[in-house]
């Protein structure tokens, strides 16, 4: 005669399911941890392969690393016509670029596909591809990763995730004067970057947390690896994963410029830029490493906004007083 086989019952059902919780609470943090650093070590292969492009790219251009427009053309928030069919008329000449447009030289000239510039620990980037704007127009072709259209949340912002040395200026990078550790690009500089919130509290020499659990001096860091640091490539072509943002020549901060010309403190805390003063924020000296990088839009706006970054920008000046009266 066989038996019945007898069934779960309802309190074992719960332990079971009990316990599959309890080993997914502890797994899911520990998968996510993974998963972070995997991120972080893809993107720091990113920037390596972008560095060995650099270097074959100043091989054939005069030892200078890439540097869009021309001479004099200034840093703006956008090119004048990323599609354009040449050069002077994308720019302007002088005219204006953006950083990004530096970075695009190495997919118009040095066969870098558009996928390298994409950092998966920002999940609001995605490799661009000329065609989703313009039909059959190719990646080559482009000036730029796209039009900076921030009311619609497109363009270069979108498609790049890196910072790259103030390009436009006396003291852009060459192969044959620059000091090999100065900091050639990294993660996006936070005080340029609307996601790294509370960027203007960084003080590199305090380690107290803020209310949100993260020390004062990180905040500094980039926000793509949770302000725990940043990818950095390094003038002599290595990368490394730095956990403070003063890791360039003589412990300079590689995010900010010097407020004058000396002091370890100045170099380590420095100034930082501001997305609503572009082109006013240069390195100082030539050991001033000043990663920079476009702001995009503002999150929090409803229409996307224009430019703006993770700090607010200084007020204006105060207007001239009046001229004096006329002599009687």
């Amino acid at each position: 005669m066989k038996r019945k086989r007898k069934g779960f019952t309802l309190v074992e059902l719960l332990v079971v399911i009990a316990i599959i919780a309890l080993l997914m609470g502890i797994l899911m943090p520990a998968l996510a941890r993974v998963r972070q650093i995997a991120f972080r070590m893809v993107c720091g292969s990113n920037l390596s392969g972008i560095g060995r492009a650099m270097l074959i790219y100043a091989n054939d251009y005069d030892n200078d690393f890439p540097r869009a427009g021309f001479t004099g053309t200034a840093w703006a928030d956008r090119v004048l016509q990323w599609a354009a069919a040449d050069r002077a008329t994308a720019y302007g000449n002088p005219g204006q670029a953006t950083v990004s447009s530096s970075f695009y030289c190495l997919v118009k000239y040095a066969e870098v596909t558009p996928k390298s510039f994409v950092c998966k620990g920002e999940p609001t980037k995605k490799a661009f591809k000329a065609s989703d704007y313009v039909t059959n127009f190719e990646d080559e072709d482009a000036w730029d990763f796209g039009p900076s259209n921030w009311s619609i949340n497109q363009g270069p912002y979108n498609h790049c995730s890196y910072s790259y040395h103030m390009p436009y200026n006396q003291r852009f990078l060459s192969t044959a004067s620059s000091e090999p550790g100065m900091a050639v690009a990294a993660d996006r500089n936070p005080h340029l970057d609307w996601y790294a919130e509370n960027s203007e509290d960084f003080k590199w020499d305090n380690n107290n947390k803020n209310a949100d659990g993260i020390k004062f001096s990180q905040l500094g860091n980039a926000a793509a690896h949770q302000r725990e640091g940043q990818n950095v490539l390094f003038m002599d072509n290595h990368v490394y994963f730095e956990k403070q943002s003063w890791c360039g020549v003589d412990e300079d901060n590689i995010y900010t410029h010097w407020s004058t010309l000396g002091g370890l403190t100045d170099k380590r805390q420095g100034m930082w830029p501001f997305c609503a003063a572009y082109d006013t924020s240069q390195p100082s000296g030539k050991t001033d490493s000043l990663l920079v990088n476009e702001c995009g839009p503002d999150p929090g706006s409803s229409t996307g906004g224009t430019t703006g970054g993770g700090t607010t920008a200084p007020p204006p000046p105060p207007p001239p007083p009046p001229p004096p009266p006329p002599p009687p």
